[in-house]
């Protein structure tokens, strides 16, 4: 029995418990009902402000997230088409620098040929200006020769025939040398 009895007991202690309660949710109702029920409606209001807030800042961020996604795609797409154009820019610059480098050199090739053709032929027109100016000097030394050859041979011969022989000018000698001596008898 003391079981049950202390069964009962708690059953009757329960029962009690929950009287006490509901007795003090009356008293609380009584004393704070209204006041409780207009901060619960005040709770509820702004727990729903609060959702709805969170769920518009969450699109929004949602939004700016997507607009500046865009907005970085965009400008990484304007980046690359700029790039890809300086590429194409300098690349073609590059070939048009390549092939006036290439005309440049033909011309200064063409020039080069041009100016040895032409320095070749001038130093050809000058060889034989020299060969004949050179002939013509040693032609004109050979005529200056021949004509101071026969010039000094024309004087030699000249002063053969005006010199007078060594034995005719010792008898001229002695024969003054007589004269004046007056050794010397003049044939009459």
């Amino acid at each position: 029995m003391t079981t049950k009895n202390a069964n009962n007991q708690n059953k009757e202690q329960a029962a009690l418990d929950t009287m006490s309660d509901n007795n003090v949710e009356k008293i609380r109702d009584i004393l704070f009902g209204g006041n409780m029920r207009d901060y619960d409606k005040r709770f509820a209001k702004l727990e729903d402000r609060l959702i709805s807030d969170i769920e518009r800042l969450s699109q929004d961020v949602f939004k700016r997230f997507e607009n500046l996604d865009g907005y970085i795609r965009k400008e990484f797409e304007d980046l690359s088409n700029k790039l890809h154009a300086e590429k194409t820019e300098r690349k073609q610059d590059r070939e048009e620098g390549l092939g006036e480098i290439k005309n440049l050199q033909k011309n200064t090739e063409g020039k080069f040929a041009d100016i040895e053709q032409q320095s070749s032929a001038e130093m050809r027109t000058l060889r034989t200006s020299i060969h004949e100016q050179g002939n013509e000097l040693l032609e004109m030394v050979r005529t200056t020769r021949d004509d101071l050859a026969n010039t000094i041979s024309e004087e030699a011969r000249e002063l053969q025939d005006i010199k007078v022989a060594r034995s005719d000018l010792a008898e001229l000698f002695s024969e003054l040398a007589l004269r004046l001596n007056r050794d010397f008898d003049l044939p009459e």
